[in-house]
């Protein structure tokens, strides 16, 4: 199973250390802060692919009027897997019926095709 790291939780430790830690000009201290900038240096080069849970967290629900709500009644996003695939969709809260709705192999593509619509609908692009 792939595990994520939270790049930017990561640099700021390192940044944290570098500035902190080592504050004496000791050989030891000295290499250790190379150490740590060649650290941060790889980190610079590793591509951070998109949080696809804070995505999915952004997305609120949506009035029977279709307009975006804070409100805990109306299509709520709802994310699934149901017959080899993965869905987000609105739906209705006491009825159980879906206004819009998104598939894809994987959850992310699928919380990225509902965030991209929503975005463009509710957040004017």
């Amino acid at each position: 199973m792939t595990q994520y790291i939270d790049k930017s939780a990561v640099v700021a430790e390192i940044e944290r250390l570098y500035n902190s830690e080592y504050t004496n000009d000791s050989d030891l201290s000295c290499g250790k802060k190379i150490i740590l900038r060649y650290i941060l240096s790889f980190l610079d080069t590793l591509e951070v692919k998109d949080n696809s849970l804070e995505k999915f967290k952004s997305l609120q629900h949506i009035s029977r009027d279709l307009r975006s709500t804070l409100q805990d009644w109306g299509y709520a996003p709802n994310l699934y897997h149901f017959d080899g695939s993965w869905h987000v969709d609105w739906i209705y809260c006491e009825e159980g019926n879906s206004i819009e709705g998104f598939t894809a192999e994987t959850p992310e593509e699928a919380i990225d095709k509902a965030y991209n619509w929503f975005h463009s609908k509710f957040c004017n692009g």
